[in-house]
């Protein structure tokens, strides 16, 4: 899990699994319903974990942890639109934010998981690291804005194919369709 934190997933589509099982909006199964809760309640905390207290050598990852305070706030402002329908769709709310804001901690917690300290400014490890099979991308001080130590150094310039553009027509194509 130190390497590919979204293996927490499993957790999650377990848990809300058990959950839709547990609960259909017809009949209550505590047997699933409450595994399923805690299956997703674990997922959340050790999403947190990984993203904010795990790996004391990795530098953390701030240039995308602001999605979990974003996440949270959304989430927290339609259990109180919620609140207008009554109290258990604030509940139902805030219960099915759980899983988006697992999501942003994990996203969190995999670009940590992606990056190191070089000095003073982080690197990310991705780069040299083509082989690694676990997908992710870590978060590097060097780099501008929107450029990616993927690049190639050769900037291509965009032509169109020749393959798909039109074909001018002869005269003689025009006379054999007569």
């Amino acid at each position: 899990m130190k390497r590919w934190p979204p293996i927490i997933w499993l957790l999650v589509s377990a848990g809300s699994l058990l959950v839709l099982i547990g609960y259909n909006g017809a009949e209550f199964n505590p047997q699933a319903f409450i595994p399923g809760v805690l299956c997703i309640v674990t997922a959340l905390a050790l999403s947190f974990y990984l993203a904010f207290g795990a790996w004391g050598d990795r530098p953390p990852a701030s240039g995308i942890s602001w999605t979990i305070p974003a996440t949270a706030a959304f989430y927290v402002a339609c259990a109180a639109a919620a609140l207008a329908a009554g109290g258990t769709y604030a509940v139902a709310a805030l219960c099915a934010g759980m899983i988006p804001l697992t999501a942003a901690t994990l996203l969190t917690a995999t670009a940590r998981a992606k990056t190191v300290r070089d000095g003073d400014a982080r690197r990310d490890t991705t780069a040299e690291a083509h082989e690694d099979p676990f997908p992710g991308i870590g978060v590097d001080d060097a780099s501008p804005l929107g450029d990616t130590p993927e690049h190639s150094d050769a900037e291509r310039v965009a032509e169109p194919d020749e393959r798909f553009s039109r074909r001018r027509r002869s005269r003689r194509d025009h006379s054999r369709r007569a």
